[in-house]
């Protein structure tokens, strides 16, 4: 029997009428889970008296008895003398299939502590644990692979394994727990990986003929997503499948078990992509000390002991739990390896995880190749390598070369004050640091505004050793959170500038002479930061440098500026306010989007800023919940911007990781003059005429969810939409049909033939009114408000502008995010129009004080085209690129024979759900996929010729 379970948590909530003493630590026990129709568990009090156990059915008391049974595993733990335990049959309590609520509580001296509230149902000889309802679960029946079905589920934010009951020709075939790991489900970001299922078809419908198969989760009758599926399988799969079950047995009995008895670990995902991460614990409570393996080979211990919100959430060990470790860059060398955790000193193995991609992104010779690199990837690591060395001996210079500059050719004395703020919360132990690190400032013109958030302890006693006038100090006497607090401080201070400086970081002494005089020296900036050195606790190494160019839309999916390397002027504050302090954490990457919002903000590449994780117990950054503090920030975005849901079911969405049901937001921030509300008002409208080409393939609700965005977001009068059907099937021909009919403004042309994208998309500009500007947008996308006439503006305001392109907004958990923006979350919808793998950043047109972006190529799933550029290049050469390469042939057409720019604007947003037409037409025509999208040739009989280089 397990002790140490992962703790669930139910929304359910125990309805019995009989009031309930409140929770006290002085009871202690846990729920372990079913043995068939057995419950199980333990409880006894912290002194290991006997407890009674009460046990409730749907609110109403179901029996009372003591726990006292005894458990050898109790025994070796030190649970007393084992003798408190607990079982109890539910077979005849529960009713077949219908779903009910049970109670546990424990109860000593009229104290109670509940052990577990959960819904659970009775399944022939098995009961299993379900949600209380279904709204948020989700899963995913899979093609049928050889003699097994497979598949994912899961349930919404619980911890709770789905059951699932499969049914082949509605007769239920087998039970069981969506608990299996697969490494495709964990990098996608649907789960930690342990989501999946796979059951061997039952050998008597092995016959050749057609079946039907369908799975819903126990308890109810709600279907996985892609059910049901048919399939037809032969006695020969059956016997070509024995030698691999053989070797698969061979490999279990050879294993070495893990130990999940006396242990519970896991080993997650690389963190950014180099550091290896997870959590371990044992019975004790104490940190334990893990050592980390890769394909065997040690490559260091550490103590699991570090905070994680999440943990604390699943209750492991109140959260602490959590170890990271760097290992050497010669590992990674673009192969996939094994990881496996081991208990120090015993070698008992705890966890593994295999085929980890080791990658080696960074892919820079020098400075120059670092920041196009920068742009999408923020951090790199010690041991530093020799093209790292390049880059941070660049920087250095920088630093030198900026601080002679000034001290030769500038009077110090003409920057302007810079406040300081630096609120302090129990930090007498480490604020002397930070202190001495201002008071060492080569640039004297500053004040320090220390705000002390109720702490309690010395600290005031430490700040007043310091006699400097230019120390502040203000004691809040209650504790009302860092948001709070620096915003006193920004209240009291009278700096031009302003920057800030936690109580467990320091600055490099250059740090506020350098950063106010490249402001100066910059006015169209309204604000800047560094780079920054990365430390664990009072290391004197540090561990990686964090630095990059700024990627306005990256800044969106996940915060990379460290408010301890951040300057900006007064006026910022005095527009917009100080820091949200309805938000516990994450308030400062609210207050970078906010203020970065209009300009972005200058890149200094000087190392000045010195920041060090853990240090300090009342570290907010340890002590509270990411996740809760994500979701608070999301819901803060949402209450301020108009959003609208896709589900999956309503778009006939083929999920390839991407999550059809996330909230679709309109920019939470974008400058006044294209933002929605100017829009809705009047205030911004469409100012020319323009021609939509859409080209539409059997995706039917998809495409009527595209064109119902662009007539919602367009104005009739100046806007038509074409749209080219290439061959589809009755029903999205026939929606076509009905917009053309129905709207005025809509034309339509029916192609006999698919000949591709390129060649439709020149039928539609054909189409289109002379005098009218080109948009060239999938039948995939999804526009947003505003969306024509942020393009528009960079037409009338830019020079020398051929093509404009919108965010490429994918879906959260789409597959191929990373592949473009390497450092980017998945969980969290990510803009990849300047993208990494297209490698379209033109980085000599970058640092300005403006965040439209110069491209040298952009996928033409959305592009805003000039007509004066379809009169000077012509239309897309079909010829040369059937399907793909059009694009990218056409704008290099644009930048080298037009000499026009290609700019790419962040206020202009439209999803993309992602290769749906594609899809569609691999499932209908493998032979026409092939020919149009694997060799993007023509063949046979055509309209066109093979160029000589494709022969």
């Amino acid at each position: 029997m397990d002790i140490i379970k992962k703790l669930t948590r139910f929304r359910s909530k125990s309805s019995c009428s009989e009031a309930l003493p409140s929770l006290t630590p002085d009871l202690i026990g846990n729920f372990d889970g079913f043995e068939k129709t057995v419950l199980n568990g333990w409880a006894t009090t912290i002194d290991y008296n006997t407890v009674n156990l009460h046990i409730y059915i749907n609110g109403e008391t179901l029996d009372v008895l003591e726990s006292s049974l005894f458990r050898q595993d109790l025994l070796n733990h030190g649970i007393g003398n084992g003798n408190h335990a607990f079982s109890y049959d539910l077979s005849t309590c529960l009713e077949e299939g219908r779903p009910t609520l049970v109670d546990i509580y424990s109860e000593y001296n009229g104290k109670k502590k509940n052990l577990a509230s959960l819904w659970c149902v009775l399944k022939g000889q098995f009961v299993y644990q379900v949600p209380d309802n279904y709204e948020s679960s989700d899963g995913h029946l899979d093609r049928v692979q050889g003699d097994s079905i497979r598949g994912w589920a899961v349930h919404g934010k619980s911890q709770l394994p789905p059951n699932l009951e499969i049914f082949i020709d509605d007769i239920s075939v087998g039970v069981l727990s969506a608990n299996v790991y697969r490494s495709d489900l964990k990098e996608a970001g649907l789960s930690d990986g342990y989501s999946g299922f796979s059951l061997k078809i039952p050998d008597n419908y092995l016959d050749d003929k057609e079946h039907k198969v369908l799975v819903k989760f126990v308890g109810s009758d709600v279907l996985l997503r892609g059910c049901p599926k048919k399939f037809k399988i032969s006695q020969k799969v059956k016997s070509k499948n024995i030698n691999d079950i053989i070797q698969s047995k061979k490999k279990e009995v050879l294993a070495e078990p893990i130990d999940k008895k006396n242990y519970r670990a896991a080993i997650d995902k690389l963190k950014n992509g180099r550091i290896i991460c997870g959590w371990a614990t044992d019975f004790s409570g104490k940190p334990l000390e893990v050592e980390i393996f890769v394909d065997n080979k040690s490559v260091g211990k550490v103590v699991a002991g570090a905070f994680r919100g999440d943990l604390k959430d699943a209750g492991i060990n109140d959260g602490i739990a959590a170890f990271e470790i760097m290992p050497s860059p010669a590992l990674f060398d673009n192969s996939k390896k094994s990881i496996t955790l081991r208990v120090a000193n015993t070698g008992v193995l705890i966890a593994t995880r295999e085929q980890v991609e080791f990658v080696n992104n960074n892919k820079y010779e020098d400075y120059s190749e670092y920041l196009r690199w920068s742009y999408f990837n923020k951090e790199f690591y010690a041991p530093f390598t020799e093209n790292d060395k390049r880059v941070l001996s660049y920087m250095d210079w920088f630093r030198k070369k900026t601080v002679a500059d000034l001290v030769n050719n500038l009077a110090l004395d003409s920057l302007p004050l810079v406040s300081i703020v630096m609120p302090t919360y129990k930090r007498a132990g480490v604020i002397a640091k930070a202190i001495d690190s201002v008071i060492a400032q080569s640039y004297s013109n500053w004040e320090l505004i220390i705000v002390d958030d109720g702490g309690n302890d010395n600290t005031q006693t430490v700040v007043a050793k310091y006699n400097d006038d230019r120390v502040k100090y203000y004691d809040q006497k209650v504790n009302k959170g860092v948001s709070y607090a620096r915003n006193v401080a920004l209240q009291m201070s009278v700096g031009e500038l302003i920057c800030y400086l936690d109580s467990d970081n320091t600055w490099h002494e250059d740090y506020l002479l350098i950063m106010a005089a490249q402001l100066s020296q910059n006015p169209d900036f309204d604000s800047s930061y560094c780079a920054q050195y990365l430390y664990i606790s009072n290391t004197d190494k540090p561990y990686a440098v964090r630095f990059g160019l700024f990627n306005k839309q990256l800044l969106m999916n996940r915060n990379y500026i460290d408010m301890n390397a951040f300057m900006h002027r007064r006026s910022l504050y005095q527009d917009l306010g100080g820091f949200d302090v309805n938000l516990r954490r994450l308030v400062d990457w609210d207050m970078l989007i906010r203020y970065t919002e209009r300009k972005p903000p200058l890149v200094v590449p000087a190392l000045l800023s010195n920041y060090y994780y853990n240090d300090g117990e009342e570290t907010i950054t340890v002590s509270e919940s990411l996740n809760k503090a994500l979701e608070g920030i999301c819901d803060k975005w949402r209450t301020q911007n108009e959003y609208y849901v896709l589900d999956h079911e309503s778009i006939d969405f083929n999920h390839d990781g991407g999550d059809a049901s996330s909230v679709l937001l309109n920019s939470p921030y974008i400058t006044p003059d294209v933002c929605l509300g100017n829009y809705k008002s009047g205030m911004l409208r469409q100012k020319h005429k323009t021609s939509i080409v859409l080209v539409s393939y059997n995706i039917p609700k998809l495409f009527s969810a595209c064109v119902d965005s662009i007539l919602s977001t367009t104005d009739s009068d100046l806007t038509e939409l074409i749209i080219i059907d290439n061959c589809s099937d009755d029903e999205t021909i026939g929606l076509v049909r009905q917009y053309a009919e129905s709207n005025k403004n809509v034309k339509a042309l029916y192609n006999t033939y698919n000949y591709g994208f390129t060649h439709a998309v020149n039928q539609g500009i054909e189409l289109a009114d002379s005098d009218s500007n080109i948009i060239l947008i999938n039948n995939d996308a999804i526009a947003t408000e505003g969306w024509i006439e942020a393009m528009e503006a960079v037409i009338d305001t830019e020079d020398d502008v051929g093509i404009v392109c919108p965010q490429q907004v994918l879906l959260s958990k789409t597959r191929t995010m990373n592949q473009h923006v390497p450092w980017a979350t998945v969980a969290r919808e990510l803009d990849v129009s300047v993208s990494y793998h297209h490698d379209n950043l033109v980085l000599s047109e970058y640092q300005k004080a403006s965040h439209l972006v110069d491209l040298n190529f952009v996928p033409f799933f959305c592009v805003y085209i000039p007509r004066s550029i379809i009169e000077s290049v012509g239309l897309l050469d079909a010829e040369l690129g059937r399907h793909y390469r059009s694009d990218r042939l056409y704008c290099n057409a644009v930048r080298h024979f037009a000499h026009k720019r290609i700019v790419y604007t962040p206020f202009s947003k439209v999803y993309h759900l992602h290769q749906q037409s594609t899809s569609s037409l691999k499932k209908k025509s493998d032979v026409q996929y092939k020919e149009i999208f694997t060799s993007n040739t023509w063949v046979g009989d055509s309209i066109y010729s093979t160029p000589i280089w494709e022969l």
